[in-house]
Protein backbone atom coordinates (compact mmCIF):
# COMPACT_ATOMS: atom_id res chain seq x y z
CA UNK A 1 0.00 0.00 0.00
CA UNK A 2 1.02 3.54 -0.75
CA UNK A 3 0.12 6.36 1.57
CA UNK A 4 0.29 9.79 -0.38
CA UNK A 5 0.87 12.48 3.07
CA UNK A 6 0.63 16.15 2.34
CA UNK A 7 -0.32 19.30 3.03
CA UNK A 8 0.13 23.26 2.61
CA UNK A 9 3.72 24.77 3.57
CA UNK A 10 4.39 24.94 7.22
CA UNK A 11 1.82 22.26 8.40
CA UNK A 12 3.74 19.50 9.92
CA UNK A 13 4.61 17.35 6.90
CA UNK A 14 7.81 16.43 8.17
CA UNK A 15 6.63 16.16 11.88
CA UNK A 16 4.01 13.00 10.57
CA UNK A 17 6.64 11.27 7.81
CA UNK A 18 8.93 11.79 10.51
CA UNK A 19 7.32 9.72 12.85
CA UNK A 20 6.00 6.92 10.37
CA UNK A 21 9.68 6.75 9.37
CA UNK A 22 10.64 5.99 13.22
CA UNK A 23 8.38 3.27 12.61
CA UNK A 24 10.16 1.76 10.09
CA UNK A 25 7.50 2.86 7.29
CA UNK A 26 9.59 3.77 4.03
CA UNK A 27 8.87 7.48 3.67
CA UNK A 28 9.78 8.58 -0.38
CA UNK A 29 9.92 12.42 0.61
CA UNK A 30 9.48 15.07 -2.51
CA UNK A 31 11.27 17.78 -0.69
CA UNK A 32 14.02 15.75 -0.25
CA UNK A 33 14.22 14.71 -3.40
CA UNK A 34 13.77 18.43 -4.82
CA UNK A 35 17.01 19.16 -3.08
CA UNK A 36 18.90 16.17 -4.39
CA UNK A 37 18.29 17.22 -7.99
CA UNK A 38 19.54 20.87 -7.88
CA UNK A 39 22.73 20.64 -5.72
CA UNK A 40 25.45 21.89 -7.08
CA UNK A 41 26.82 21.86 -10.64
CA UNK A 42 23.24 19.76 -11.63
CA UNK A 43 21.81 20.34 -15.00
CA UNK A 44 18.96 21.36 -13.19
CA UNK A 45 20.64 24.19 -11.10
CA UNK A 46 21.83 25.72 -14.26
CA UNK A 47 18.24 25.20 -15.90
CA UNK A 48 16.87 27.19 -12.96
CA UNK A 49 19.44 30.10 -13.19
CA UNK A 50 18.54 30.41 -17.17
CA UNK A 51 14.87 30.38 -16.65
CA UNK A 52 15.40 33.02 -13.53
CA UNK A 53 18.64 34.75 -13.10
CA UNK A 54 22.29 33.87 -11.91
CA UNK A 55 20.62 35.56 -8.83
CA UNK A 56 18.62 32.04 -7.48
CA UNK A 57 22.49 30.54 -7.47
CA UNK A 58 24.78 31.42 -3.81
CA UNK A 59 28.35 32.91 -4.62
CA UNK A 60 29.28 29.39 -3.83
CA UNK A 61 27.52 28.13 -6.44
CA UNK A 62 24.63 26.55 -4.43
CA UNK A 63 20.86 27.23 -4.82
CA UNK A 64 19.55 30.50 -2.91
CA UNK A 65 15.99 28.98 -2.31
CA UNK A 66 14.71 32.75 -1.24
CA UNK A 67 15.71 34.31 -4.62
CA UNK A 68 14.36 31.45 -6.38
CA UNK A 69 11.36 31.34 -4.29
CA UNK A 70 11.21 35.09 -4.65
CA UNK A 71 11.26 35.11 -8.22
CA UNK A 72 9.31 31.68 -8.78
CA UNK A 73 6.11 32.87 -6.75
CA UNK A 74 5.08 36.01 -8.37
CA UNK A 75 2.69 35.18 -11.10
CA UNK A 76 1.66 32.12 -12.51
CA UNK A 77 3.62 31.78 -15.77
CA UNK A 78 6.59 31.57 -13.57
CA UNK A 79 5.42 29.05 -11.41
CA UNK A 80 4.59 27.09 -14.51
CA UNK A 81 8.19 27.79 -15.77
CA UNK A 82 9.40 26.35 -12.16
CA UNK A 83 7.24 23.21 -12.47
CA UNK A 84 7.68 22.51 -16.41
CA UNK A 85 12.05 22.39 -14.89
CA UNK A 86 11.78 20.45 -11.45
CA UNK A 87 8.73 18.56 -11.46
CA UNK A 88 9.63 15.90 -14.26
CA UNK A 89 13.04 15.45 -12.12
CA UNK A 90 11.45 14.46 -8.96
CA UNK A 91 8.85 12.33 -10.27
CA UNK A 92 11.44 10.06 -11.95
CA UNK A 93 13.40 10.08 -8.83
CA UNK A 94 10.14 9.62 -6.95
CA UNK A 95 9.24 6.04 -9.13
CA UNK A 96 12.67 5.34 -8.43
CA UNK A 97 12.32 5.43 -4.65
CA UNK A 98 8.86 4.27 -4.67
CA UNK A 99 10.58 0.59 -6.40
CA UNK A 100 13.37 0.58 -4.34
CA UNK A 101 11.71 0.92 -1.37
CA UNK A 102 10.53 -1.75 1.07
CA UNK A 103 6.95 -2.82 0.75
CA UNK A 104 6.45 -3.35 3.93
CA UNK A 105 4.86 -2.08 6.32
CA UNK A 106 3.01 0.05 3.77
CA UNK A 107 4.98 3.11 1.76
CA UNK A 108 4.72 6.80 2.44
CA UNK A 109 4.98 9.05 -0.54
CA UNK A 110 4.90 12.88 0.49
CA UNK A 111 4.76 15.52 -1.35
CA UNK A 112 3.56 19.02 -1.12
CA UNK A 113 2.13 19.24 -4.28
CA UNK A 114 0.80 15.64 -4.42
CA UNK A 115 -2.35 16.62 -5.79
CA UNK A 116 -1.55 19.67 -7.80
CA UNK A 117 0.88 17.19 -9.40
CA UNK A 118 -1.24 14.60 -9.28
CA UNK A 119 1.32 12.10 -8.00
CA UNK A 120 -1.82 10.80 -6.04
CA UNK A 121 -2.97 8.39 -8.95
CA UNK A 122 0.52 6.41 -7.58
CA UNK A 123 -1.29 6.02 -3.96
CA UNK A 124 -3.99 4.23 -2.79
CA UNK A 125 -5.31 6.74 0.00
CA UNK A 126 -4.25 10.37 0.60
CA UNK A 127 -3.40 11.27 3.98
CA UNK A 128 -3.83 15.36 4.53
CA UNK A 129 -1.76 17.21 6.96
CA UNK A 130 -4.49 20.38 8.19
CA UNK A 131 -3.94 23.43 9.83
CA UNK A 132 -5.25 26.91 9.57
CA UNK A 133 -4.03 29.51 7.11
CA UNK A 134 -2.87 31.51 10.06
CA UNK A 135 -1.02 28.22 11.79
CA UNK A 136 1.00 28.46 8.46
CA UNK A 137 1.68 31.98 7.84
CA UNK A 138 2.86 31.59 11.59
CA UNK A 139 4.91 28.54 11.54
CA UNK A 140 5.98 29.35 7.92
CA UNK A 141 7.84 32.85 9.22
CA UNK A 142 9.20 31.22 12.32
CA UNK A 143 10.85 28.06 10.50
CA UNK A 144 12.05 29.53 7.37
CA UNK A 145 12.52 33.52 8.63
CA UNK A 146 10.56 34.14 5.72
CA UNK A 147 8.19 37.19 5.54
CA UNK A 148 4.78 36.08 5.26
CA UNK A 149 4.05 37.50 2.00
CA UNK A 150 5.89 35.48 0.48
CA UNK A 151 4.33 32.33 2.79
CA UNK A 152 1.18 33.56 2.02
CA UNK A 153 2.08 33.61 -1.97
CA UNK A 154 3.56 29.91 -1.63
CA UNK A 155 -0.17 28.74 -0.14
CA UNK A 156 -1.81 30.47 -2.79
CA UNK A 157 -0.18 28.38 -4.92
CA UNK A 158 -1.16 25.56 -3.46
CA UNK A 159 -4.84 24.57 -3.93
CA UNK A 160 -7.19 25.22 -1.77
CA UNK A 161 -7.40 23.83 2.00
CA UNK A 162 -10.97 23.22 1.14
CA UNK A 163 -9.83 21.32 -2.20
CA UNK A 164 -7.47 19.20 -0.06
CA UNK A 165 -9.51 18.19 2.79
CA UNK A 166 -12.10 16.90 0.15
CA UNK A 167 -9.67 15.23 -2.17
CA UNK A 168 -7.87 13.28 1.14
CA UNK A 169 -9.43 9.85 2.53
CA UNK A 170 -7.43 10.91 6.19
CA UNK A 171 -6.91 14.12 8.11
CA UNK A 172 -4.80 14.99 10.43
CA UNK A 173 -5.56 18.18 12.76
CA UNK A 174 -1.85 19.24 13.57
CA UNK A 175 -3.28 22.61 15.22
CA UNK A 176 -2.95 20.93 18.37
CA UNK A 177 0.51 20.43 20.36
CA UNK A 178 2.77 17.27 19.13
CA UNK A 179 1.33 14.60 21.82
CA UNK A 180 -1.98 14.71 19.95
CA UNK A 181 -0.77 14.55 16.75
CA UNK A 182 1.20 11.59 17.37
CA UNK A 183 -1.54 10.23 19.06
CA UNK A 184 -3.48 10.70 15.49
CA UNK A 185 -0.71 9.04 13.79
CA UNK A 186 -1.04 6.26 16.15
CA UNK A 187 -4.38 5.24 15.02
CA UNK A 188 -3.77 5.76 11.57
CA UNK A 189 -1.19 3.71 11.57
CA UNK A 190 -2.83 0.93 13.16
CA UNK A 191 -5.32 1.37 10.64
CA UNK A 192 -2.82 1.04 7.94
CA UNK A 193 -1.33 -1.80 9.11
CA UNK A 194 -4.48 -4.14 9.72
CA UNK A 195 -5.75 -2.81 6.26
CA UNK A 196 -2.47 -3.54 4.88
Amino acid sequence: MIIGLTGGIASGKSLCSDWFAARAVSVIDADVIARKVVTKGSPVLQELAAAFGNDVLQDNGNLNRAALRARAFVNDDARARLNTIMQPRIREHLLQELERAPRQPYRILSAPLLLENRLDVLCDVVLAVDVSERTQLERGSQRDQQQQAAIAAIIAAQISRAERLQRANFIVDNEGNTAQTYAQLERLHQFFLAFN
